[in-house]
C-alpha cells in the first residue's frame, strides 16, 4: 500500500512537473509574441505611420532622379510614358469635372463653358510640349542638385 502511495505521489509530480513546464513554455511564447506585437504597433515605424509617408516616397524619388539618365531611344520612350500619364489624368479630370458639374445649373453652364472653349482639348494638344518639358527638366543637372540640398 506504501509502495502504491509513493508510486502515485511520484507520478503525480512528474504530471505536475511537466505541466508547469509547459505552462512556463507557453507564457514565454504569449509574452514575446506580444512584444513583437508592440514593437510592430508601435508608430515609431514609418511604415504606420501616415506622417512618414510623404519624406519615405520623396526620398525614393529623389534617388530615381538622381540615378535617371536619359538619352537617344530612352529618351522618346520616357516622353511617351510621360505622355501617355498626361492623357490618362487629364482625361480622367474631365470625366470628374463634368460629372460633378451635371447636377447643378451653374454646373451645367460650367460645363457649356468648358465645352465651347475647348479646355480640355487645348491641354491635351500640349501633351507632347508638357512631356518633353519634364523629362528636360528631370535630365537637367542642376535640377538634380537643387533637389540633392532638399533632401540633405
Amino acid at each position: 500500500m506504501k509502495n502504491i502511495r509513493l508510486l502515485l505521489i511520484i507520478s503525480l509530480l512528474l504530471t505536475l512537473g511537466a505541466l508547469a513546464v509547459l505552462i512556463y513554455q507557453t507564457n514565454h511564447k504569449k509574452r514575446l509574441i506580444k512584444e513583437d506585437l508592440i514593437e510592430i504597433s508601435d508608430i515609431k515605424y514609418g511604415l504606420f505611420n501616415v506622417d512618414e509617408w510623404p519624406d519615405i516616397v520623396s526620398e525614393i524619388i529623389a534617388k530615381k532622379i538622381d540615378e535617371l539618365e536619359v538619352q537617344g531611344k530612352d529618351k522618346v520612350k520616357l516622353e511617351k510614358k510621360i505622355a501617355d500619364f498626361l492623357h490618362d489624368v487629364i482625361h480622367d479630370f474631365e470625366k470628374d469635372y463634368y460629372d460633378k458639374n451635371r447636377n447643378s445649373f451653374s454646373g451645367i453652364i460650367k460645363n457649356i463653358d468648358a465645352s465651347a472653349f475647348d479646355i480640355f482639348g487645348s491641354m491635351k494638344i500640349r501633351i507632347p510640349e508638357f512631356s518633353k518639358q519634364i523629362v528636360e527638366f528631370l535630365d537637367d543637372p542642376e535640377n538634380k542638385k537643387l533637389k540633392s540640398i532638399h533632401h540633405c
